[in-house]
């Protein structure tokens, strides 16, 4: 009786183990390169965890990252506007609220913030609008 690596023979059966093998390695791999999620799920991690240590700069790396792979995520946009406001950057603040509060006229957080950074630039108009909008 010759007994094989490939057979499990211990049941009476020649059963085979390859799928098995297959599937451990497929998993190792996944495991390994860490689950190929979307661009934006790890970066977007590490800003959140970064913001929560209040370790701002690392946060707007991590939150500009998530914008430049998917410029239309409006979570990262708006995560790296109230980091951008947190490090005092009020143009990009600016710019990425202004996104947000475009690409969703919902988001009331967005709108209130740019008006807020329109007032502080001393745009009346573009506060008038904005306060028309909403």
């Amino acid at each position: 009786m010759s007994t094989s690596i490939i057979t499990d023979q211990s049941r009476g059966t020649a059963r085979n183990l390859m799928p098995r093998v297959g599937f451990v390695y497929a998993l190792l791999c996944l495991l390994l390169t860490g689950c190929g999620g979307s661009p934006v799920e790890q970066p977007m991690e590490e800003g959140r965890a970064a913001y929560a240590d209040t370790d701002y700069p690392r946060a707007f790396a991590a939150f500009r990252k998530a914008v430049e792979a998917d410029g239309g995520n409006l979570q990262a946009r708006l995560a790296l506007a109230e980091t951008q406001e947190k490090l005092q950057d009020w143009e990009g603040a600016f710019e990425n609220f202004s996104a947000v509060a475009a690409g969703d006229a919902s988001n009331i957080e967005a709108r209130f913030k740019t008006g807020q950074l329109l007032l502080v630039k001393r745009d009346a108009e573009g506060l008038r609008k904005t306060i028309a909008e909403l």
